[in-house]
């Protein structure tokens, strides 16, 4: 296996693991996202609000990386696609 076929996968395989995190965040922060302590202290960013913050962060990057590994794993169909055009072309 090349290195570049290790990056490929590791590209693949990070947004499962970070979904995953996501996952065992909201199963152990998972809040009611009242903001009211004990003592009837009002919390400015609650238990729940922040799970649903880092919840929605983690989701924006998972998307940012399954996105990028796409892109990476299509640009040698891309390549390939220019090069037959540019041979046409001649």
């Amino acid at each position: 296996m090349t290195g570049l076929m290790r990056l490929m996968l590791l590209l693949l395989l990070l947004p499962l693991l970070l979904l995953l995190l996501l996952l065992l965040l909201l199963l152990l922060f998972g809040g009611d996202g009242s903001g009211a302590g004990d003592n009837d202290v009002v919390v400015v960013v609650s238990v729940g609000n922040a799970t649903a913050i880092t919840a929605v962060v983690l989701l924006g990057i998972t998307a940012v990386i399954a996105v990028a590994s796409l892109l990476f794993s299509l640009m040698p169909l891309w390549s390939l696609t220019y090069i037959s055009y540019a041979k046409n072309e001649k």
